[in-house]
Parts: structure tokens; C-alpha cells; sequence
């Protein structure tokens, strides 16, 4: 079992797995169980046991738990998830969150196939990133190109905005897969990782396309 909610750069945001063992948490004298079922609530958090009943109740808490720490993050159901790599072309799957859990609640159960595309990033239309991409915020991301900051508090200085809110936007941005937030010599360093997107917008159904040209290394 492995169930991240996680930026398209791979970096951890929370997650349901049973990969290792992690040790309960509080009175020293507890049951052993050889059960390794657990949750991270943040990417730093070693795990605390969950305890399995079934596949949907399962999604039913991880549903919960994406919430919960996108309430905590700033972000929003439209955002998370973002543009993925599929070999040398980057995508982006156009689907609700709500038809995405529905989706996973059917496969768990066994009443479909998992689809191809299942592994792929999602989002909930193209509009979510045509909302993003502000002029204010196009600035932004030239910046970062351009000017190549080693900080948030460098990037912060060279647009004259507030630490707390480039942090959220940056956030949002890393979400999207529009850029990564690197960490070098303990610095968060905000790195873009997109050249040109390409959006095709379907006027009469939600089947909008997105694909993106790589940042040169």
C-alpha cells in the first residue's frame, strides 16, 4: 500500500503506506504488532500506525487528511497536483478531484481496472492554471529565471513582496509543477522547471489538454 499526496517534484506532502514499521506513539508499554500500516501527516513526519479495515475507508481518510493539510498549506483542491513528466513530454490529466477519488474508490473495490493514465498528476480544468498564471505572477516566475535568487528571502527583496505571501504563491506554483523548491546549503532555493505551455481548451467539454516544454538544464 502506498497513498501519498506529494508536489510533482516527488517531495512529500502527507501519505498512507506499510513500507517500514514505525514505533507507537505515547506509553512506552503497548501491544506488539506486526502490522506496518501507517500515515505520515507531514513529508517529515516518520509515521504514526493506522489501523486498516478496508480499501475505501482508506480513501475515505485520506480524503480527509488532503484537506486538512491543504487548509494548513494556503492551497486548494484545484492546485494540487499538477503537470507530470511522461518521458521527454510533460502532461497534465484534466479530472476532478471528486471523479479522481470516485475513480479510486471503484478500483479499490475491484469494480474496474485501474485506467493508464491513473498515475498521472491531475487537475481540476485548465482554467485553474490560466488563474495562476497572473501577470503579477508571470513576473514572478521571469524573475526567478532571470535573476536565478539562492533564497525566498533574496526572491522576496528583488519583487518587493511580503515573505509570507511569495512563500504561498511559491506553494502554489511548486503544486502546479511550474517550478521546484530546492534545497541547498539549508536555503529553500525556487527554481523553475517549465519553458512554454501549450493549452488546448475544448468549448464543449471538459477534455482541456495542457503540455509543457521542459526548462533547459
Amino acid at each position: 500500500m502506498h497513498l501519498p499526496l506529494q508536489y510533482r517534484t516527488g517531495r512529500r506532502l502527507l501519505g498512507f503506506d506499510n513500507a517500514h514499521r514505525v514505533a507507537p506513539k505515547g506509553s512506552r508499554f503497548h501491544r506488539t504488532d506486526t502490522a506496518h500500516d501507517h500515515g505520515h501527516r507531514t513529508g517529515g513526519d516518520e509515521g504514526r500506525p493506522y489501523r486498516f479495515t478496508t480499501a475505501e475507508q482508506l480513501l475515505t481518510d485520506f480524503e480527509a487528511a488532503v484537506e486538512r493539510c491543504l487548509a494548513e498549506r494556503g492551497l486548494d483542491r484545484e492546485t494540487i497536483g499538477g503537470i507530470a513528466r511522461d518521458g521527454q513530454e510533460i502532461v497534465m490529466k484534466i479530472q476532478s478531484m471528486k471523479d479522481s477519488m470516485s475513480e479510486m474508490t471503484a478500483v479499490a473495490r475491484g469494480d474496474i481496472p485501474a485506467p493508464p493514465d491513473a498515475g498521472l498528476a491531475s487537475v481540476e480544468s485548465a482554467e485553474v492554471l490560466l488563474r495562476l498564471l497572473t501577470a503579477d505572477n508571470r513576473n514572478l516566475l521571469r524573475t526567478i529565471r532571470d535573476a536565478k535568487p539562492q533564497s525566498v528571502a533574496a526572491l522576496a527583496r528583488l519583487t518587493n513582496r511580503a515573505e509570507p505571501n511569495l512563500l504561498r504563491t511559491l506553494g502554489k506554483m511548486e503544486a502546479f509543477g511550474l517550478l521546484e523548491m530546492r534545497t541547498v546549503d539549508r536555503r529553500r532555493v525556487p527554481t523553475v522547471v517549465v519553458e512554454m505551455l501549450h493549452v488546448e481548451i475544448d468549448p464543449f467539454a471538459m477534455a482541456d489538454r495542457v503540455e509543457a516544454r521542459p526548462a533547459r538544464a
